[in-house]
This record gives C-alpha cells, sequence and structure tokens, in this order.
C-alpha cells in the first residue's frame, strides 16, 4: 500500500509539472521588458537632443536653475507647508509653489552660482575636509 501512495504521489507532481504554469509565457515578458528598455533609451536619447537645442534649453533654464537648488527649495517648501500659509486647494497650492520656486531660483541664479543652503553646506564641507587633512598632516 505504501509503494503506491509513493507512485500516485510522484505521478500527481509529474502532471502538475507538464500542465501550463503562471510563468509559462517568460520569454514574452523579457522581451516585452527588452523592447520597453529599448524605448526608453531612444525616449533619454531624445531629450537630450532636445535639450542640446537653443530654444529648448532657454524654456527649460528655470528648471535647470531649480536643479541646482534643490535643497533651499525643498527647505522653503517645507517652511511654507508648516507656517500654514497656503490655505488652498491641492491643485492651487501645487501651481503657487511651484511657480514661486521657478522665479526664485530663476532670479536667484542671475546673481549667484549656486542656493544659500548649498553654499552653506559646501562651505562648512570645506572646512571640515581642511580641518581633517591639517589633523592627519599633524600625525605625520
Amino acid at each position: 500500500m505504501a509503494g503506491g501512495a509513493v507512485t500516485m504521489g510522484v505521478s500527481w507532481m509529474m502532471w502538475w509539472l507538464v500542465g501550463p504554469a503562471s510563468r509559462s509565457h517568460a520569454w514574452v515578458e523579457t522581451v516585452r521588458s527588452i523592447s520597453s528598455l529599448g524605448f526608453a533609451v531612444v525616449v533619454v536619447m531624445a531629450a537630450f537632443l532636445l535639450v542640446r537645442m537653443p530654444l529648448m534649453e532657454r524654456l527649460l533654464r528655470p528648471f535647470t536653475d531649480a536643479g541646482t537648488m534643490v535643497l533651499t527649495l525643498y527647505s522653503g517648501y517645507v517652511l511654507v507647508l508648516a507656517s500654514g500659509m497656503l490655505t488652498i486647494s491641492p491643485a492651487e497650492q501645487y501651481a503657487v509653489v511651484l511657480i514661486s520656486a521657478l522665479l526664485f531660483a530663476l532670479l536667484w541664479r542671475r546673481h549667484l552660482t549656486e542656493g544659500p543652503l548649498e553654499w552653506l553646506v559646501a562651505q562648512c564641507s570645506c572646512k571640515a575636509r581642511h580641518r581633517l587633512m591639517a589633523s592627519r598632516e599633524e600625525r605625520r
């Protein structure tokens, strides 16, 4: 009896492996993911080519400037939210914060090269690096 139960269990397992599984079309998913990757590369390359055009560079200038001072803009955003100054709908709040951040970044970058908090972090890290290098020189 025990041998028959083992044989029946093994044959049941064999039929389980023969039937279609949820992963039986894995090659289709692989081809789809490869084609999606190819499409993503095309989109990124098109974006790189568009940015090199003078007109697009001028249109995207506020976003470029905002990208150089992310720490400052994010900190300002958190302060504005914490203060409760904006009591409008989320869509209006998004538009106000986005436009004000882009304008601030554009105006700031006309006169200075980096945001105020970015400048502060750079100064602190530069001083820390000089102190670290001096202490290493003293130990030698």
